[in-house]
């Protein structure tokens, strides 16, 4: 799968890459709004809105659903588009699906501590399992 974006149209043959090859193992629910958010018919709100709604629920991912979230934030970091450059949330996001991916951080530094990792938007949160 394709994690560098050089365009929308990358980015959003990524989001259908993982639909088709993927999306059969998330979480009901999870599954469900991916598929939506996925088929947003504007391309920056399904490239952010697919990338909060995976990383709210990144402990059900896969390491190719961890890197398609990383790579989906950092795009829309380095783009501006819908706050995920504030406060580097995208590319804080990135680094935190990294870090779970258990890759070696670059020569010289280190990843940040989970405890500083952006919040999940409660939007995208997980619903609480009923009593």
């Amino acid at each position: 799968m394709q994690t560098n974006f050089d365009s929308l149209v990358s980015a959003r043959s990524a989001i259908i890459s993982f639909a088709m090859n993927h999306a059969s193992a998330l979480d009901e629910a999870v599954r469900d709004s991916f598929l939506d958010l996925a088929g947003q018919p504007s391309p920056v709100d399904q490239v952010v809105k697919v990338a909060e709604l995976l990383y709210a629920n990144a402990a059900s991912l896969t390491d190719e659903g961890r890197d398609l979230v990383g790579s989906l934030a950092s795009y829309a970091s380095e783009n501006f588009w819908h706050g995920m450059q504030v406060d580097g949330r995208g590319n804080r996001i990135a680094l935190a699906m990294r870090r779970q991916n258990g890759e070696t951080p670059p020569e010289g530094s280190s990843f940040p501590d989970p405890e500083t990792d952006p919040a999940p938007l409660p939007a995208y949160a997980p619903a609480s399992p009923e009593a």
